[in-house]
């Protein structure tokens, strides 16, 4: 793959995460973005990683990062935007105070995702790799998160 197919697939497979990640969400996690939410569908009630799964495979060839965003957006009434808001807001921490879901690793996934998807609408291929390059290193609370882009195959 060359830069730029390898940015829409990292870019693909971050918007996948980050929906599923979000699945999670809890109106005690964070109220105001759990109000824009669809919290009364299947994504928020017990089948995140079906769901994002099924997206994700909608979206496998489309190169519009809008194109890649919307069915996701459309399902669960988030933005990436609102991802990232409640990620950076949102009271994560479980019980022990440490986090399942959610907490800093992504914050820092959801930025990735949104400065990635700024530098393929400037068709800026070179920073577009250094930034994938990133994100190879980055790590959710299960680790690796470049493990977790597989998932989505497996789901289907």
């Amino acid at each position: 793959m060359d830069n730029r197919e390898t940015a829409l697939y990292v870019f693909r497979k971050l918007v996948y995460v980050l929906y599923k990640e979000i699945g999670a969400l809890q109106p005690h996690i964070h109220q105001e973005i759990a109000r824009k939410a669809k919290l009364d569908n299947a994504f928020f009630q017990r089948d995140k990683e079906r769901e994002a799964a099924n997206l994700d495979h909608q979206v496998e060839t489309e190169t519009d990062p809008a194109k890649i965003v919307a069915p996701f957006q459309e399902r669960t009434g988030l933005t990436l935007e609102d991802i990232h808001q409640a990620l950076v807001e949102g009271d994560w921490k479980n019980k022990f105070g440490s986090y399942n879901f959610g907490g800093p690793k992504w914050v820092r996934i959801a930025e990735a995702a949104l400065a990635l998807r700024e530098k393929i609408e400037q068709e800026d291929w070179e920073g577009s790799a250094e930034l994938v390059h990133e994100i190879k290193g980055l790590k959710s609370n299960q680790g690796y998160l470049i493990n977790q882009f597989e998932r989505a195959e497996r789901r289907r």
